[in-house]
């Protein structure tokens, strides 16, 4: 399961991060609403998070490769949503 950081600025102010992979997943669901897709939830233990890209799986298989830097999903055709 993924965990949120917690980063303490002051005493009026806390802001939460979250994770390279939790990013991922945003960015997989959006892609699925964006073109019709139907999302499938992505396992974390299956998923591997690289320096470039999160690829994300499950039981069923791959399921989209999340290129870090520009923060989208990168298609079969290595064109980016």
């Amino acid at each position: 399961m993924a965990k949120d950081l917690l980063i303490f600025v002051d005493n009026n102010t806390l802001f939460m991060e979250t994770s390279i992979f939790e990013d991922a997943i945003k960015a997989y669901a959006k892609y699925c609403e964006r073109y019709g897709y139907i999302f499938s939830q992505p396992n974390e233990q299956l998923s591997m998070v690289g320096r470039k890209y999160v690829h994300l799986e499950n039981i069923n298989g791959k399921l989209a490769k999340y290129e870090i830097a520009t923060k989208k999903i990168i298609t079969n055709d290595r064109k980016q949503a």
